[in-house]
């Protein structure tokens, strides 16, 4: 199988699998199933997945493969900070993330470690690069800090709180578009405003 069509082909097994969890629930989520209900092979699902953890593994990572980090060579800051968060809310509060986290509590403790497929596949992987942002503006002269991963970690305080784990247990619903841009540009907003020297990306501090 041509590797285009082995990936079109796997993200559709993914797809079938999102179905089927959020309907049966991890526990009586099956291999078998998922080779029935996605015309394939056990043989196949094996042999790419490794497994219900190597799947499950799969979807997180595949939840996560729309962000497209912030670039530190945009000139509004605030505005390019502001649109990747609202990207990472949606993302994060969305449907499968909720149906991802759900799985992961229920099966703490488990054999497989889901939770550590969510931090390795998510923030572990955004939080070094969302790191590099912000020292990249640092040495434009665009951000002042003592900390490079200092506003890192506060921004996405401030952009994510308690929403996510509310979203989890079901004590909100999804909010909409608009609500989650509103949050996402107060929380950029107060970055630049606790860390802005007020130079624009591209140019030397002082100049």
């Amino acid at each position: 199988m041509r590797n285009e069509s082995r990936e079109l082909r796997r993200r559709e097994i993914v797809e079938h699998a999102f179905a089927m969890l959020a309907q049966e629930g991890y526990a009586a989520f099956s291999m078998q199933a998922l080779a029935k209900v996605s015309r394939s092979s056990k043989e196949t699902l094996y042999g790419w997945f490794g497994g219900k953890a190597g799947l499950y593994e799969a979807m997180v990572a595949e939840n996560a493969a729309r962000l497209v980090l912030p670039s530190a060579e945009v000139a509004d800051g605030v505005n390019e900070l502001s649109r990747f968060g609202a990207e990472l809310l949606s993302m994060l509060l969305g449907e499968r993330a909720v149906l991802l986290n759900r799985v992961a509590a229920a099966e703490a403790g488990g054999e497989a470690a889901l939770g550590g497929f969510l931090a390795e596949k998510g923030r572990d992987q955004v939080m070094p690069k969302l790191a590099a942002y912000f020292q990249a503006l640092e040495k434009q002269g665009v951000l002042r800090m003592a900390a490079s991963e200092e506003p890192a970690e506060l921004w996405l305080s401030l952009l994510v709180g308690d929403l996510q784990i509310r979203r989890a247990t079901g004590a909100i619903g999804l909010p909409t578009q608009e609500e989650m841009a509103a949050r996402s540009a107060c929380a950029a907003e107060l970055i630049f405003r606790l860390y802005g020297t007020n130079e624009k990306p591209g140019t030397e501090a002082g100049f």
